[in-house]
């Protein structure tokens, strides 16, 4: 069975709009600005297979970034710690 390629970021606010804007222009990490970028366009309904395309990648890459704005918005944009990292908790 093929894969939907009409996936979508359906709702953002204006105000959500203008901070991923800022984010991708000016975060603080490729990575981020990549992320930031990539909710935008799915907003404007550029379609999952155009994303992998444009930042060349795969789609269960694309797939978990939209998954984690929707979970988790702007805290999903940032990276999520790697096993040997360090945690903050002591």
């Amino acid at each position: 069975m093929a894969r939907s390629e009409s996936r979508f970021i359906q709702k953002l606010t204006k105000t959500q709009v203008q901070r991923l804007e800022t984010l991708r222009d000016d975060g603080d990490n490729k990575r981020i600005r990549r992320r930031a970028h990539t909710i935008l366009l799915s907003f404007q309904r550029t379609s999952v297979n155009e994303l992998v395309k444009i930042f060349q990648t795969n789609r269960n890459t694309i797939c978990g970034w939209l998954d984690r704005w929707e979970a988790e918005g702007f805290a999903g944009l940032a990276d999520k710690q790697r096993s040997g990292e360090a945690s903050g908790c002591v």
